[in-house]
């Protein structure tokens, strides 16, 4: 039974040679035992001609293409009226391919040029395409031969003169960093402009590295120099770096030694717990977050009213001050009226007395008691 990547894989193949080429394409590749490739069913794969025009198209470009004429063989297949036909090795049928007049051919060479420039461009993405064919390769490579689809086998095809090459593969093609998640939560707590942070598997090891950074990918190429070994990036949080300490202190107890980290830990949790281990540093920075606001708050509330009342008793130590004042200043204006009227009594005592001396001398007939008594009449008078 084949495998169920590899039916996605090739059948993933399948649509992007329909969308590419403009028409349905239907699959019957012929193959020789040593992988040689019909012509004729390249040419109908490519143009979507049926069978007797296909063979005329190849007549005519092996006629017109000496190149290609040199490199063809014929080959008789098994079956009832076969007839010997051109083959050619997996290579020489790619270039007998873009050699094929119509619109399919020429958008062949498009997509081959678009190709060219992501490879010299150095797209990245192109390294998570090659190796998810190689699964698929390795995936079909466990399929017999009679139990593929035609889809199938073609691109196993295609597997197998990779693999007879001089050159081996790598020793371990499967290491293959998955693509991470970009975990954007509707309830992020993060800043525009913080770091971010990322959640990393050390590959070959149930290892977790929990950290932060301004460049995620950078850090990625800096771990196997900090730390060896060779690491996938799982998840980034963007720019919520403010939930590393409450992250490491939810995962201590799996804490892993490895050097001076103190972000490593034992991948026992599934990478889903990872992630509802950070939704809940999270739900717990939010609370605290909240908490903090509330506490400022209740502190501001309690300086705003400790203020108020400093203000009160200010303002009502100044009316008690001004009452004193005005007390103050009544207590000196009645002692000054007191001592006023003192003197005024004094005075008048005085005078009551000086009078009666006066009129005691007067009656005693003193002329000069006499003449100041009358003095001091005329100057009442007047």
């Amino acid at each position: 039974m084949t495998p169920p990547a590899a039916t996605a894989d090739t059948a993933d193949v399948g649509r992007q040679l329909s969308t590419l080429l403009g028409h349905p394409v239907t699959f019957q590749l012929r193959a020789t035992p040593t992988g040689e490739l019909a012509l004729i069913d390249v040419a109908m794969i490519f143009t979507g001609l049926n069978n007797n025009q296909a063979g005329k198209a190849v007549r005519r470009l092996l006629d017109d293409h000496p190149e290609v004429q040199s490199t063809r063989l014929n080959f008789k297949f098994a079956g009832r009226g076969q007839k010997p036909i051109c083959v050619a090795p997996l290579a020489v049928a790619l270039d007998f391919a873009f050699l094929l007049p119509g619109k399919a051919a020429a958008q062949m060479q498009r997509q081959a040029a678009a190709l060219m420039v992501r490879y010299l461009g150095g797209d990245a993405t192109l390294v998570d395409e090659v190796y998810a064919n190689r699964r698929a390769q390795e995936a079909l490579a466990t399929i017999p031969e009679e139990q593929r689809t035609p889809l199938e086998q073609a691109v196993r095809l295609c597997g197998e003169a990779i693999e007879n090459q001089a050159q081996p593969l790598p020793a371990d093609p499967l290491f293959v960093p998955r693509k991470p998640l970009v975990i954007q939560d509707r309830d992020s707590v993060g800043l525009p402009g913080s770091d971010h942070l990322y959640a990393a598997g050390r590959h070959g090891e149930n290892l977790i590295k929990i950290g932060v950074s301004k460049d995620v990918l950078q850090r990625m190429r800096e771990l196997p120099q900090s730390f060896g070994g060779q690491y996938e990036l799982l998840a980034v949080w963007p720019h919520e770096a403010v939930l590393e300490t409450l992250v490491l202190e939810l995962l201590k107890t799996a804490k892993a030694s490895v050097g001076n980290s103190r972000e490593h830990f034992n991948a026992n949790a599934s990478f889903e717990q990872i992630c509802q281990i950070v939704g809940s540093a999270r739900h717990l920075h939010r609370m605290k977050t909240e908490l903090e606001a509330a506490g400022l708050k209740r502190t501001r509330e309690e300086s705003e009213f400790e203020e108020a009342l400093a203000d009160r008793a200010l303002k009502r130590r100044q009316q008690e001050m001004q009452m004193q004042q005005d007390e103050a200043r009544t207590n000196s204006q009645i002692k000054q009226e007191e001592a006023r009227i003192r003197q005024e009594e004094a005075r008048i005592k005085q005078e009551e007395a000086r009078t009666s001396l006066l009129l005691e001398l007067v009656r005693t007939g003193d002329e000069d008691a006499k003449r100041v008594f009358l003095a001091t009449l005329a100057a009442g008078r007047s």
